[in-house]
């Protein structure tokens, strides 16, 4: 039993101490030994089943506590408010657009009936050059308003984050919320595939080639003629998913050289901070996709400590 409380607290301290945070690997190394050990000492079934609620009963913090914790160690600054003014601003604008486009239309249609006036009076060769070029402004400038709201209703979407080859996970978390969000999922996943009938096929290849025009326009050029092979969304989805998203061994060392070489330098504390996760979020998808899910809280909880110690150790 002595042997078997051992064993119980070397576990607990391979997820608390710092001295055994090394890496994925070394967690799981540690792990096998342990278990040898436990077959060494003889310990029977029943302990070992024990053993393991026991290890499963210790909490375990999440990566929200631990970087609430980091963030808690870095210098304090005060932010500045935002007015509500600017928070309303986009609806503001948007408000005094309409307003403006109703008093031009207001300006066309009296100019209008006023010269509708003078033409039934006979009085119409009295009204000078001025007052045909001041008509012809407005009525130009109501149908540049006019064309202008519409082809804003239409425009191609924005993307913040564009896929380069390199920023795959954060591309792909930015395109799988937005196409959610147009209720075009199914587009992406195959999980909506083409319909036989002939009007339904229609609307279909109308939403997919809408969802295939949103991801030509979040990747750099030089991806787009990759994609030209490519007939439909789920395609062209899975063939950014197949060459971008797998565990290549290169690109796992130019992560861990990248985050090596990383430092803050002039970069403000939001700026660095953000810089940091993108890099560890590239990795830790790489490593995490080669860990067994038996083993995968215990890699993650090292993997977030190493993260905090990384990140301050490079302030």
């Amino acid at each position: 039993m002595l042997e078997l409380s051992k064993l119980f607290f070397q576990l607990v301290g391979l997820k608390n101490d710092l001295s055994a945070r090394a890496n994925a690997t070394d967690a799981l190394e540690a792990l096998s030994s342990m278990s040898i050990r436990a077959k060494k000492a003889s310990v029977d079934a029943n302990g070992i089943q024990v053993l393991i609620r026991a290890v499963r009963s210790v909490r375990v913090k999440s990566s929200a506590e631990l970087d609430e914790e980091m963030m808690a160690k870095l210098p304090k600054f005060k932010a500045r408010s935002v007015s509500k003014k600017f928070v309303d601003f986009g609806t503001s604008v948007g408000v005094l657009r309409l307003l403006l486009l109703f008093l031009e239309f207001l300006v066309v249609f009296c100019t209008s009936a006023y010269f509708v006036v003078l033409l039934r009076r006979g009085s119409l060769a009295s009204i000078t050059v001025s007052g045909f070029f001041c008509l012809g402004a407005s009525v130009l400038r109501l149908a540049s308003a006019c064309f202008g709201c519409i082809m804003s209703s239409d425009k191609l979407e924005s993307f913040h984050i564009r896929f380069t080859g390199k920023n795959y996970s954060a591309w792909a978390f930015q395109f799988q919320l937005f196409i959610k969000g147009k209720e075009l999922w199914g587009h992406l996943d195959g999980s909506v595939p083409a319909p036989r009938d002939v009007e339904a096929l229609s609307k279909w290849e109308i939403k997919d080639a809408r969802v295939m025009t949103w991801i030509l326009g979040s990747v750099e050029p030089h991806l787009v003629l990759n994609l030209r092979p490519y007939k439909t969304a789920t395609d062209m989805w899975n063939y950014l998913n197949t060459v971008y998203n797998q565990d290549h061994s290169t690109r796992r060392f130019q992560l861990e050289y990248e985050m090596a070489n990383f430092t803050q330098g002039s970069l403000s504390i939001e700026e660095y901070y953000s810089g940091f996760q993108n890099l560890w979020a590239d990795y830790s998808d790489i490593v995490y996709a080669s860990v067994p899910a038996e083993a995968l809280a215990a890699v993650q909880t090292v993997h977030a400590t190493s993260k905090r110690d990384q990140f301050l150790m490079k302030l």
